[in-house]
């Protein structure tokens, strides 16, 4: 009974499908924008709840050019060892522009077995940019509710690099130097993790969950444009709540932080080849 009723579940992995998709995009009366449908969505489908950390979502395009003449194997090795795709014939030399972006679901989010969060949203691609592609990318991150929880203040926690009382959003203060650079624009969510064991909270020092949401700044190096972003999450539990002293992955498993990330893409000239079909 204790294998069936309790450990069984305990060790059971959260089954969480994850994905990105575009619609059928339409052209404007102009013929000179592309307004493409996106949905991203993630269904529990297991047996054990979940509480949302945080989730991301972005459309960047990247333009590029045509290549007559394929990249030989030296360019391969490089763009996939790096960890990028690799396109023989296209030249992708000019920098990437982020299109739109955003949160799928509220941080702090419970989602139960059979529930679902989706977002729909519909991007403008300007066809002045010429030949490229559009990437859909998305981000979740959610701990299991059968080992802990969240503060019921962790929605309601968020806290912001800049001043939003001011005109011009001036910076006031930086991320840690290993999650974002100085200067960096960023809002944060954070909350102490109670474990369901009342006697561990008691015990044992508490732990913190953050999410970040990092606006980047462009500088020499960066694969946008200057006066660009592409803003990316990062998430973590750590042993303050200022996130100085993150914890590994083994001393996180116990509370079963996982990540999910998910990404598609489409040539624009496709895009637009399904827009004027009947």
């Amino acid at each position: 009974m204790a294998y069936s009723a309790m450990y069984t579940p305990y060790v059971a992995p959260p089954e969480v499908p994850f994905m990105a998709s575009f619609g059928k995009p339409a052209l404007n009366a102009a013929r000179t924008t592309l307004y493409v449908p996106a949905h991203f969505t993630f269904r529990n489908e297991g047996t054990i709840s979940i509480f949302v950390i945080g989730t991301r979502w972005s459309a960047t395009i990247w333009p590029s050019t045509f290549r007559e003449k394929g990249t030989g194997p030296a360019r391969w090795r490089d763009e996939l060892g790096d960890g990028w795709d690799t396109y023989r014939h296209e030249d992708f030399d000019r920098p990437a522009r982020m299109l739109a972006a955003g949160q799928i679901t509220s941080a702090g989010s419970r989602l139960d077995p059979g529930d679902d969060f989706s977002k729909d949203a519909v991007i403008e691609v300007p066809l002045n940019s010429g030949q490229g592609r559009v990437q859909l990318s998305a981000d979740i991150s959610f701990i299991r509710a059968d080992r802990c929880k969240l503060a019921n203040s962790y929605p309601q926690s968020i806290e912001y690099s800049w001043d939003v009382d001011s005109a011009g959003r001036k910076h006031l203060w930086d991320a840690p130097r290993w999650l974002a650079n100085p200067g960096d624009d960023f809002f944060r969510y954070r909350s102490r993790i109670y474990r369901s064991s009342a006697i561990m909270n008691m015990t044992q020092a508490p732990d913190w969950a953050a999410m970040w949401w990092v606006i980047p700044k462009w500088h020499e190096g960066k694969l946008f444009a200057p006066g660009d972003t592409v803003p990316y999450m990062q998430v973590h539990i750590a042993r303050d709540p200022d996130s100085r002293e993150v914890l590994n992955e083994d001393e996180q498993e116990p509370y079963g932080m996982k990540t999910r990330s998910t990404a598609v893409d489409q040539p624009v000239d496709l895009l637009r080849q399904a827009a004027e079909r009947p």
